[in-house]
């Protein structure tokens, strides 16, 4: 489907209002009730989706939010405009604005976050791949050189390393840099008042995050069920063999794993052995 054409969809006055009323339900739920609420709140393309729709199956009160940070929103849609010609996400974000202020601003109640972290050069990669036509303008479209140079000209390859400084930060009231994370285990679980906050590495195994999830979340037999996999799409070759030829230049490389957010979730032999897959393309 062109994406101006589900853009259309994605960003329609029914979805934004059944959006409304769901959230109301779901306030109505917590509040009243004393149901559980669950954020998978995370930047793209981190395999999260898969998180959130088996804790649907489990009947959780579960939300998956890329932003919350009202001031981020409308700079990021601002960059949209300017290099796109679209706002990506307009109805999901706005979204984000309110829930942030009815779940997350001035609440005592508990809540729960899952939120993961990828290698930033495959995060970036992966992201701008999903949505090169927004940048490309054409449905079906591979060139490497073009597509190269509109990766490094019109991403924004600051989301991974910023994304904890521009949302948690601003919206929890939360700097993860605070304390180290145990780079072994792949995982940590922060507390802060009324918030429970698991960070978790995407490259633990599946069995891993399953047990992870089921204890910090107080549910049995949790299972994790694949929801938008990359090697499922029918871009996957395309993408596979965009990963393979492209060349990224050494200052970038160095500019992605040399930050504080590599260094934060990366033991610095995994870093030098990522650092070698792509410098082995130059």
């Amino acid at each position: 489907m062109n994406k101006r054409i589900k853009e259309k969809l994605r960003n329609s006055w029914a979805r934004i209002v059944g959006f409304y009323f769901l959230d109301i339900f779901n306030y109505l739920r917590y509040r009243f009730f004393k149901k559980d609420i669950v954020f998978v709140y995370q930047m793209g393309k981190v395999a999260s989706s898969s998180i959130y729709y088996s804790l649907k199956e489990k009947k959780k009160v579960v939300y998956h939010v890329h932003r919350l940070n009202e001031k981020h929103i409308r700079e990021l849609h601002k960059v949209q405009l300017e290099n796109t010609g679209l706002i990506e996400s307009k109805a999901v974000d706005e979204r984000g604005i309110r829930l942030y202020n009815i779940f997350i601003k001035n609440n005592k109640r508990p809540v729960y976050i899952i939120s993961l972290a990828r290698n930033p050069i495959e995060r970036n990669m992966s992201a701008f791949f999903q949505n090169k036509e927004y940048y490309t303008k054409q449905h079906s479209y591979f060139d490497t050189d073009k597509l190269t140079n509109l990766f490094y000209n019109k991403y924004d390859h600051d989301t991974p390393l910023m994304w904890f400084d521009r949302e948690f930060k601003h919206c929890l009231n939360i700097d993860i840099y605070d304390s180290p994370f145990p780079k072994e285990k792949k995982y940590k679980i922060l507390k802060s008042e009324n918030l429970n906050i698991l960070l978790m590495r995407v490259d633990l195994e599946d069995s891993i995050k399953e047990n992870i999830i089921s204890d910090f979340l107080g549910i049995k037999n949790f299972k994790l069920k694949n929801k938008n996999v990359g090697t499922l799409k029918s871009y996957n070759e395309e993408y596979k063999e965009f990963k393979r030829i492209i060349k990224l230049n050494e200052s970038y490389i160095n500019r992605m794993l040399n930050s504080k957010y590599a260094n934060y979730f990366y033991t610095n032999e995994e870093i030098n052995e990522i650092k070698k897959k792509w410098l082995k393309n130059i």
